[in-house]
């Protein structure tokens, strides 16, 4: 374990990363989504805090800088030619 008195900028990823990995996974596991909660929030810091819920968050909107029609162009190609080989496979298997 680091006990360095640095900055420990390596935990504000962590904890952002798992806020997110708990938002997305509390729609199908909210009984985990709440123990990692639980655990993450002990008892004698939640007056302290305001209290996170992965219950109460809604996904943030991505920067405009994540913007990139020609890569959303690409992918739409990609994605109609996957959906046109699906199209043909069933078609193909059909007796």
């Amino acid at each position: 374990m680091l006990t360095s008195p640095a900055p420990v900028w390596w935990q504000a990823v962590l904890h952002a990363a798992l806020d997110t990995l708990l938002l997305s996974v509390a729609p199908v596991l909210p009984f985990l989504a709440e123990e990692v909660h639980a655990h993450r929030t002990p008892d004698t810091a939640a007056a302290a805090a305001p209290v996170w819920s992965p219950f109460a968050q809604r996904w943030t909107t991505p920067p405009d800088s994540w913007h990139d029609p020609p890569l959303a162009r690409r992918w739409r190609l990609a994605l109609g030619a996957k959906a046109e080989v699906v199209r043909l496979h069933h078609q193909a298997r059909q007796p």
